[in-house]
């Protein structure tokens, strides 16, 4: 039986309309896919300031810390709270605020301390003094806080890592999140990226995983001043 040269046609043309109609759905179904993953990573980038300098005019640690629960900071001297809030500051945000602090700070004895003075070029100790100066502070806080009621020392939690300083990160509420680049030049240098947290696989949750691994690497300091 002989088909119709027209009819083979319409088929062959219904045919390739057909495919052309599955391939066009299956690169949009793609480019969706795509564009949801890529949302999903980069869409928590909330800035990036070239500077901590440029930082601290757009955002600023304090606002990000306004009405914390929770702060996890993990970093080399962690001058942001350390240097930037006074005694009372601390102790109202714990006690009044109900702040929780666990600080990680790179231990000022070991020796990658030593190394991180030679790569940026410092005179030996200071880097180490400065954080021996920092640490001294919050045992202060630590102590107070502990004598004013036993209950608030777990509060703030300090510890000393020896690992190769590559990130500064500070942690809010596990939601809000800044990195640092630690790697290469001086803190106050280098780029700053802010995070906010909308999947469990995406930028924040890398980046926390990271001050999670330091944390669990760390060693924890008692209530006493260092020596």
């Amino acid at each position: 039986m002989e088909i119709p040269v027209d009819d083979l046609i319409a088929t062959v043309d219904r045919l390739q309309s057909g495919k052309q109609a599955t391939s066009i759905a299956s690169v949009r179904a793609r480019a969706r896919q795509q564009e949801a993953q890529a949302l999903e990573t980069w869409g928590e980038v909330q800035e990036i300031c070239r500077t901590r300098t440029a930082f601290a005019h757009e955002w600023s640690y304090p606002s990000m810390f306004e009405s914390a629960q929770d702060i996890v900071a993990v970093g080399i001297s962690l001058n942001a709270i350390a240097l930037t809030y006074s005694w009372e500051n601390l102790i109202q945000s714990i006690t009044s605020g109900r702040t929780r602090y666990r600080l990680c700070f790179l231990d000022p004895d070991g020796r990658h301390c030593r190394e991180r003075e030679e790569e940026e070029g410092l005179d030996p100790g200071s880097l180490s003094d400065l954080t021996r100066l920092n640490l001294r502070h919050l045992h202060v806080i630590q102590r107070r806080l502990c004598e004013q009621d036993p209950a608030w020392c777990d509060w703030l939690q300090l510890y000393t890592y020896d690992l190769a300083p590559r990130y500064n990160l500070y942690m809010v509420n596990n939601a809000l999140l800044t990195v640092q680049s630690d790697g290469c030049g001086r803190g106050e240098d280098t780029p700053t990226f802010v995070l906010r947290r909308t999947s469990d696989e995406g930028l924040f949750d890398f980046y926390a995983g990271v001050a999670r691994y330091i944390l669990a690497h760390a060693r924890p300091l008692e209530a006493s001043a260092p020596q």
